[in-house]
């Protein structure tokens, strides 16, 4: 799609509609006209619109009725035939359907929303509220009415997603008074009072930092301070999901590495990190969190609820974010794919967390690390997210060991096979946590910082690492360690079976000790063959005997014997 608005004036601003939007535009005024509906499109879609942006998903606002209630209309137009009679109409009613997601007040979702698909367009139909709070004090739960646009447009989030098209007359209106100068602007400002449209729904705070490090808008001073308030810190941890926290900080970190970093900085100038990445659910944290200075800070004062976000292990977070863009745009090696510059971005952002023994516990007692916890429970983000974000984390540090081991010029079998069992781990994401390790190493050297959370592409810190860094990624894909993809391609020179049969050893623990063994041997020995390979196992099985506490084939261990 594409859009132009090609006058400074809103009166004069024209939007340009692709073929897509034509079609759609022309069912909601057909859908319209049994009731004299005015429909009108709002929020994102007429932002992006705008700004000469992509976008697939609209919004709209109806005046009169339910958007259920009006769906309906839309497939009964879409019966009857879009204007040129080739029939594609009857096949659009045909294959649509109609969706419903429920209000559901207590988590700040407070619209019944139906959604279908029309003209290849992802559409949300809602009516226009209005809204009214038994106790304005306590429960923040409203009682909803159908409303005016000016009403409905005091409700919304930002004054620059509070503009609406209007399908009838094809202009944009502006009902907040405000929305398309703060656009033109780049300014995130509330159309009502702050404090109230963040207590009203307290995800408007995540989205506001979305939003900033998407477009590089700026934060309104009022709507900053008012994130600040303990009251919508507390309204966000005990009103919205955490599905929704999760999804507008995957947002947020998916725009671009200096977005992200932004995303994560104004999270902590905010004090909204630590009721973002928290390990919810968990029946007690144990460990320290790391800080900027290298020191360890208690989970129970990170999570405080009087905790001060700014310093800490969210400044660590922020510098690190901050030092992953500015590699970022310094590499050679050109971007990761977007999946893992987001996973690497959250790697960044919980790196803090990733200290040995910091963990969630449950009410048994069974640990999980932090950072996976945090993205589990605390963010619902994908039980696979969850896992490589914690792999990524424990590799980071090994990582940093390698690479200041090659740039001390060492490069024989102690190298390959260190290097070989840190890739057998992380597997496919090593370039993501690669460039983790890198950020980590600038981010820990709080000289690096001339403030408290910037650091700039040019700095020498930054050189220094993506030297380092990306002489070890050229080394780990390259002749030098040739390991890329080593997972995947090394076989075995035996399985279990056959160690078992030529060594005389019984099947269990020990056979796994020897094939842990023959892998670091393949990986230290590239060219070595299986005569030599079996010849080393078998220098080995007493050693590993002792360790797994197994005895011969066909006896019984030192454990059973007792």
């Amino acid at each position: 799609m594409t859009a132009t608005v090609t006058a400074a004036d809103l009166a004069a601003a024209e939007v340009e509609l692709t073929s897509d939007e034509q079609d759609l535009v022309q069912v909601l005024v057909a859908a319209a006209a049994a009731q004299q509906t005015t429909v009108r499109i709002c929020g994102g879609w007429v932002r992006d619109k705008a700004l000469g942006r992509v976008t697939k998903d609209v919004d709209v606002a109806l005046d009169n009725c339910s958007g259920a209630t009006f769906a309906e209309r839309v497939v009964e137009a879409l019966a009857k035939g879009l204007e040129g009679g080739d029939g594609r109409g009857a096949a659009l009613a045909a294959s649509s359907t109609v969706g419903l997601i429920a209000a559901n007040p207590e988590q700040s979702k407070h619209l019944e929303t139906a959604t279908m698909r029309i003209c290849g367009v992802e559409v949300d139909f809602v009516n226009l509220r209005s809204e009214s709070y038994a106790d304005a004090g306590d429960s923040r739960i409203p009682t909803m009415a159908f409303g005016t646009p000016q009403e409905d447009a005091a409700r919304r989030d930002f004054t620059l997603n509070a503009l609406f098209f209007n399908v009838h007359t094809r202009r944009i209106e502006d009902f907040t008074g405000r929305g398309w100068e703060d656009l033109r602007a780049g300014l995130l400002r509330t159309p009502l009072e702050p404090r109230v449209t963040l207590l009203d729904d307290p995800l408007r705070a995540l989205r506001g930092v979305r939003f900033a490090s998407r477009y590089g808008f700026a934060l309104d001073p009022g709507f900053a301070e008012a994130c600040l308030l303990p009251e919508v810190r507390a309204a966000l941890l005990a009103k919205v999901s955490r599905e929704r926290v999760g999804k507008e900080v995957w947002g947020a970190l998916a725009t671009s590495p200096a977005g992200a970093a932004r995303a994560v900085d104004e999270l902590r100038r905010l004090q909204l990190a630590s009721a973002t990445f928290r390990g919810v659910g968990a029946a007690e944290l144990a460990g320290a969190a790391r800080a900027p200075d290298g020191g360890a800070v208690p989970l129970d004062t990170v999570y405080a609820a009087d905790a001060d976000d700014t310093g800490g292990p969210w400044l660590l977070s922020a510098r690190c974010c901050a030092a992953l863009a500015a590699g970022e745009a310094q590499t050679a090696a050109g971007p990761l794919p977007t999946r893992d510059a987001t996973l690497a971005a959250l790697a960044c952002a919980l790196l803090p967390l990733a200290e040995p023994g910091c963990e969630a516990l449950d009410r048994k007692r069974r640990p999980t690390p932090l950072p996976q916890a945090v993205c589990k429970e605390g963010l619902k983000l994908p039980g696979r997210t969850a896992t490589d974000a914690r792999r990524v984390l424990d590799a980071a540090p090994q990582l940093a060991k390698l690479a200041t081991r090659l740039a001390a010029g060492e490069t024989g079998a102690d190298l390959r096979r260190a290097a070989g069992l840190v890739l057998f781990d992380v597997q496919e994401l090593w370039r993501c946590a690669l460039r983790v390790a890198r950020a980590r190493s600038v981010a820990f050297e709080a000289a690096n910082f001339a403030d408290a959370s910037a650091v700039s592409p040019a700095d020498a810190a930054v050189a220094n690492a993506e030297r380092d860094f990306g002489a070890l990624e050229t080394a780990l894909a390259g002749p030098t360690l040739d390991l890329d993809r080593i997972w995947a391609t090394l076989q075995p020179h035996y399985d279990g079976n056959a160690l078992a049969e030529a060594l005389d050893v019984p099947k269990g623990p020990l056979i796994g000790g020897l094939m842990a063994a023959q892998r670091e041997w393949q990986l230290a020995q590239p060219a070595g063959d299986k005569d030599a390979c079996l010849a080393y196992l078998r220098s080995r099985v007493e050693d590993l005997r002792q360790t797994h506490g197994q005895g011969r084939r066909g006896g019984k261990s030192k454990k059973a014997r007792r």
